[in-house]
C-alpha cells in the first residue's frame, strides 16, 4: 500500500510515455490499440496496487491493478490479457489501492481525496460521494486533496478508508460515515491528525465476530504501530514498539514506517490468527503475530549457512550488510505461513521453511536485481500457488508456483529499469525514447513492443544519461540521433536489410577537458537534399552540427558562449531558433539564427510579455515553417513554453516572441495554468499546439491562441517529451521530478497510452 509520490517511503522518480490516438483516423492506429476515445495506456506505468480472487462460480481468477494517472486494468483470466476500465475523467492522480468483495462491486482510493466505485466487475467507475452522517458531521475530516491510502470492506454495508489524517467507516455501503475511534496504548484518545494510516486488513469468523488490523505511522516520533479492533468502530494501539523475536526489546525505531500489513487467508480463528506487517524506511523489517495482531515478533531474511547461526539469536543469521533489506512496500499472504514481500529497488523476499531461524522460517531474498532495480510496490494472491507482483516502470509478474517462478504479464520491454527522459518518431511505426544509462529502446510497430537498441546497460559508461532524440525519415530513409551528458552523441545506422544500429560518439568542441552536457537536438530535413541529414545538437556552452547524419559534428561559429542552451528548433539549414539561460544569473535567453549556411549570425531577442507576467526559464521550443517557400523566421510558427505556465509565441512581424493571447495572461481568468510547462509540439496539419507540464498537465490550443482545453493525459507524472504524427496519433513522455521519495506522489514507471 505505498505511494510512491505518496509512497510512503522513499522511492526514485518516474516516467511516463504515453500513445494518443483517435478512432477518426483507423488508418493510423497501431495494429496492437483499439481506440477507445480517451487517452489508453497500453505499455508500461505505475502499478500502485493489486487485487486478486478467484470467482466462486465461475472459478475464474480476477485481478485489478490501481495505477497511476487515475487509471484501473483488470484481467478476468489470471493476468493473460488486462483492459483498462473507463474512470472519471476528474480523477487524473494516483490511485493508491483497489479493493473487490466480490467478482462484481469493488472499491478504489487514492491522491486528492478520490474514491470510485464500480458494481460491473470492475468494467467502468464512478465517483463515490463520501458524506458524513449527520451525528458525525463536527468531526468529519475534509477529503478534499487528502492522500487516501486503503479501502476494505467485509460486506455490502460495511467498509472503512484510511489515509493521511482520514481514517472513516461506513455502515450502510458508503451512504454516509464516520471517523472512527482510536485509543493509544494506555486508553487515550488518538486525533487522525497525529497519524496517517497505511494499510487495513480484516478477518471475520464464521461465527461473524472480526478482528481489523491497520497499521499506521504516528506523526509524534513517527515510530510505526498497529491499530487493532473487534467492532470496526474503535480501534486501540497494540504492541506499540513490536517485539524483537519475542524478547520484548523495542526494534521499531523513529522513522520505521509500516507499510502493508495481511491476515493470512487460512487463518478462521481470530484469537490464533496469523498476520504479517512489512515496512521500514531505508531499511526493511519483517514482523509476525500468531495471536490475531495483539501481539508481534521481529522476522528476519537470513543466511543459515552461517556457523554462529544457531537458531536462538537471529542477528548472526541476518544476511551480510551488503544485501541489507530495503524498505518493504507490499506483501501477499499466500498461507500455509508462506508469504511474499516487496519493496525498494526491487527486492522480493519469499517466506519459506527454515530449521535454524529460531521461528522455523525465514525470508528468503529472491531478488533479481540485473533483472529489475526499481521499486516494486504491489503485492496480491489468490492461494498459495497464484499471485501477483508489480510496481515501477510498468512491472507486473505472475506465479503459479507460490514464487518460486515468475512471468511477465506486460510488454517485453516492461521493467527496463531505466529513466527515460524524451521520445521521437521518425515514421508512424519507427520511434525511440531515451534515458538512463545510455539506454536506446526502440519501436517499430508504433509502440506496441519496445526493443533495447543500444548497448547492454552495463557496457555503457557510468552515469551516462541521454536528453533528447529527434528522428526523421526522407526518401533516402529514417535517421534518428540521441544527444545526453558526457558529451554522449548517438547516431542511429540503419542496414540495407532493416537492422538497426547506434554508433556512439563523444564529441567535446568546447576546448574543456570535460566533455559538455548536451540537452536538446533537432533534426533537419531537406526534401530537395535527402542524403544530407542535418542535425543541430545544444547544451552547456555548446552549439554543435552534423550534416553527415549524425557521424560527424563540428562547433557552429560565432554561437553564443555563456549560456546553458536547453531547446533548439530548426527551421531550415539556415534559421532556426535557440533558448536557454545564462550561465551567470540563469537569466531566460531567446536567440535568432540566420545565414548559418554561411556565416551564422546569432541575435538575441527580448519576449513582450503580458502585464503582469514575468519571463521564466524557458524549458522547450517547437518551430516550423508555414507557406509553400522554404522555412524561414520570416514564415515561422513557433512556441516556447517555460516555468509558471509561459507560453510564447513568434511574431513574425515584429521578430520577437510574445505571450499568447487566452492562454497566458497572468491574472486572468484566461490564464490556462501556473504549472511548469516543458515540452511543446506542433500537431502536424491541425492548427493545433499541445503543451505539457507537471503532474501529466495537457494543455491544447490553436495556433494563435484564444481558447484552451486540458485533456486528460491518463498519467500524473511531468510530461518531458512529445511527438504528434498527426491529429490522430502522438505520443507522450513523463517523467517524475527528481525527488527520490515515493511517499510523495510518482514513483518510476514507463507508459504507453492512446487516446
Amino acid at each position: 500500500m505505498l505511494d510512491l509520490n505518496t509512497v510512503r517511503g522513499r522511492v526514485p522518480v518516474g516516467i511516463v510515455l504515453s500513445l494518443l490516438c483517435s478512432a477518426t483516423v483507423a488508418a493510423q492506429t497501431p495494429t496492437c490499440l483499439v481506440p477507445k476515445g480517451q487517452p489508453q495506456r497500453v505499455w508500461g506505468g505505475e502499478v500502485r496496487e493489486l487485487f486478486a480472487l478467484r470467482e466462486p462460480v465461475t472459478n475464474r481468477r480476477l485481478v485489478w491493478s490501481a495505477e497511476e494517472g487515475g487509471r484501473i486494468a483488470r484481467s478476468i483470466n489470471g493476468g493473460q490479457t488486462w483492459t483498462y476500465a473507463s474512470t472519471p475523467s476528474t480523477v487524473r492522480n494516483a490511485l493508491l489501492d483497489v479493493y473487490f468483495l466480490d467478482g462484481r462491486k469493488g472499491w478504489a482510493v487514492g491522491l486528492d481525496g478520490a474514491v470510485l466505485q464500480s458494481t460491473d466487475a470492475g468494467a467502468t467507475w464512478g465517483v463515490l460521494p463520501v458524506s458524513p452522517a449527520a451525528a458525525c458531521a463536527a468531526s468529519f475530516p475534509n477529503l478534499a486533496g487528502s492522500t487516501l491510502w486503503s479501502v476494505h470492506f467485509i460486506d455490502d454495508l460495511r467498509g472503512w478508508i484510511a489515509g493521511e489524517h482520514v481514517f472513516i467507516y461506513t455502515q450502510d455501503g458508503g451512504a454516509t460515515w464516520c471517523s472512527v475511534n482510536v485509543t493509544d496504548s494506555v486508553g487515550a484518545p488518538l486525533n487522525p491528525s497525529d497519524f496517517e494510516a497505511y494499510a487495513i486488513d480484516v478477518l471475520v469468523e464464521s461465527s461473524g465476530s472480526l478482528r481489523g488490523l491497520c497499521a499506521i505511522e504516528k506523526r509524534a516520533g513517527r515510530n510505526a504501530i498497529v491499530l487493532a479492533t473487534d467492532d470496526g468502530v474503535n480501534w486501540h494501539e497494540v504492541d506499540s514498539y513490536l517485539t524483537h523475536n519475542g524478547s520484548g526489546s523495542a526494534v521499531a525505531p523513529d522513522g520505521f514506517e509500516a507499510w502493508d500489513v495481511e491476515f493470512d487467508p487460512s487463518s478462521t480463528s481470530i484469537a490464533s490468527a496469523k498476520a504479517w506487517l512489512v515496512g521500514g524506511d531505508g531499511g526493511g523489517r519483517f514482523y509476525a503475530s500468531t495471536d490475531g495482531g495483539t501481539t508481534w515478533r521481529r522476522e528476519h531474511a537470513l543466511n543459515s549457512t552461517n556457523p554462529a547461526c544457531n537458531g536462538s539469536d537471529p542477528v548472526p543469521c541476518e544476511i551480510p550488510s551488503q544485501n541489507v533489506v530495503r524498505t518493504l512496500y507490499g506483501t501477499a499472504a499466500l498461507g500455509g505461513d508462506e508469504v511474499l514481500a516487496v519493496g525498494y529497488g526491487g527486492v522480493r523476499y519469499r517466506r519459506v521453511p527454515d530449521a535454524n531461524s529460531g521461528t522455523g522460517y525465514k525470508w528468503a531474498d529472491e531478488t533479481r536485481r540485473c533483472e529489475f532495480s526499481m521499486p516494486l510496490i504491489a503485492a496480491a494472491a489468490i492461494d498459495s500457488s497464484n499471485a501477483w507482483i508489480g510496481g515501477t516502470d510498468g512491472y507486473l509478474r505472475f506465479t503459479s508456483d507460490g514464487g518460486v517462478s515468475w512471468t511477465d504479464q506486460r510488454a517485453s520491454a516492461d521493467g527496463i529499469g531505466v529513466r527515460v527522459f524524451d521520445v521521437a518518431f521518425a515514421t508512424d511505426s519507427d520511434g525511440w525514447i531515451v534515458g538512463t544509462e545510455g539506454r536506446i529502446i526502440g519501436t517499430a510497430d508504433s509502440g506496441c513492443t519496445w526493443t533495447r537498441e543500444n548497448d547492454d546497460r552495463c557496457s555503457t559508461p557510468g552515469g551516462e544519461v541521454l536528453n533528447a532524440v529527434s528522428a526523421m525519415a526522407n526518401a533516402a530513409g529514417m535517421q534518428a540521433v540521441a544527444v545526453g551528458n558526457l558529451g554522449a552523441v548517438y547516431a542511429l545506422s540503419v542496414s540495407p536489410s532493416g537492422a538497426r544500429q547506434w554508433l556512439r560518439f563523444v564529441v567535446n568542441t568546447t576546448g574543456n577537458p570535460t566533455p559538455p552536457s548536451y540537452f536538446d537536438v533537432d533534426d533537419v530535413d531537406t526534401p530537395a537534399l535527402p542524403n544530407s541529414k542535418v542535425f543541430w545538437a545544444v547544451g552547456t556552452d555548446a552549439v554543435i552540427r552534423s550534416t553527415t547524419s549524425g557521424t560527424t559534428w563540428a562547433a557552429v561559429p560565432n554561437a553564443p558562449t555563456g549560456f546553458s542552451f536547453t531547446g533548439v528548433a530548426m527551421l531550415s539549414r539556415n534559421e532556426g531558433f535557440l533558448v536557454g539561460t545564462s550561465n551567470a544569473n540563469n537569466a531566460p535567453a531567446f536567440f535568432t539564427i540566420r545565414n548559418a549556411l554561411t556565416t551564422p549570425l546569432f541575435t538575441q531577442i527580448f519576449p513582450v510579455l503580458p502585464v503582469g507576467a514575468s519571463l521564466t526559464t524557458p524549458r522547450a521550443i517547437e518551430a516550423e515553417g508555414t507557406g509553400t517557400g522554404t522555412p524561414a523566421l520570416t514564415n515561422a510558427v513557433a512556441y516556447v513554453v517555460g516555468d509558471g505556465g509561459m507560453v510564447l509565441a513568434w511574431n513574425a512581424a515584429n521578430s520577437t516572441f510574445e505571450g499568447v493571447p487566452g492562454v497566458f495572461q497572468p491574472g486572468s481568468p484566461n490564464n490556462a495554468t501556473t504549472a511548469d510547462l516543458t515540452a511543446v509540439d506542433l500537431v502536424p496539419g491541425a492548427g493545433r499546439v499541445v503543451a505539457g507540464g507537471t503532474f501529466g498537465f495537457l494543455l491544447e490550443f490553436p495556433v494563435g491562441g484564444g481558447s484552451f482545453t486540458t485533456p486528460r493525459s491518463n498519467t500524473s507524472k511531468s510530461v518531458r517529451g512529445l511527438d504528434y504524427r498527426n491529429i490522430g496519433l502522438g505520443y507522450i513522455l513523463a517523467q517524475t521530478s527528481n525527488s527520490p521519495d515515493p511517499g510523495t506522489n510518482q514513483a518510476d514507471g514507463t507508459v504507453l497510452v492512446q487516446y
